[in-house]
């Protein structure tokens, strides 16, 4: 079956990576950039740039098939920089589609979700902390415009509330606002 759409390519290169099969993954992935870019699709974009910046750090992408597809990075550090620029690239993409008005509450909570992900990978500790309250916020907001709604909460937490308190825990946030 040929792949179609750019969620699609995502979707087979993460497939690929399960296979250790990185070279044709890589190449999906920049395509679905390339796509979601030309769409305007801002969150999907966020979610590749996040996967491509993975990638970038990951066992898959080897010395030697990250040095012929970036002959001028000759170290680890130019290399975290170059995945960097990626959660950067998706964080970015993903604070530009929380501006979207039509945007559901449950579906602003999960992009403060993945805006969390990216924060992490770079180590951003204030901005971290800043992507938790606002997950906490919007799910707030979520759950009083649809009492009884079913939210998502990772294992093992049994409450979002109790997720967010660790997480803030964890990132050594200070919890006073």
């Amino acid at each position: 079956c040929a792949t179609v759409t750019p969620q699609q390519k995502l979707g087979e290169a993460f497939q690929l990576l399960q296979e250790n099969r990185p070279i044709p993954a890589e190449a999906l992935m920049r395509q679905a950039i390339d796509e979601f870019k030309a769409q305007g699709s801002d969150y999907d974009l966020g979610v590749a740039q996040f996967m491509y910046g993975q990638f970038i750090r990951s066992k898959h992408f080897t010395w030697q098939f990250f040095r012929s597809y970036y002959p001028n990075t000759a170290t680890q550090e130019q290399r975290n920089a170059m995945a960097k620029s990626y959660f950067v690239a998706a964080r970015d993409s993903f604070r530009k589609a929380l501006t979207n008005p039509k945007l559901a509450q449950d579906q602003r909570t999960g992009y403060f979700w993945r805006e969390y992900l990216a924060n992490i990978e770079l180590g951003d500790t204030p901005e971290t902390c800043a992507s938790l309250r606002s997950m906490k916020t919007s799910n707030d907001a979520y759950q009083a415009a649809s009492p009884g709604a079913k939210v998502y909460v990772p294992e093992p937490y049994k409450t979002f509330d109790e997720f967010i308190e660790s997480s803030l825990s964890k990132a050594e946030c200070n919890t006073s606002k």
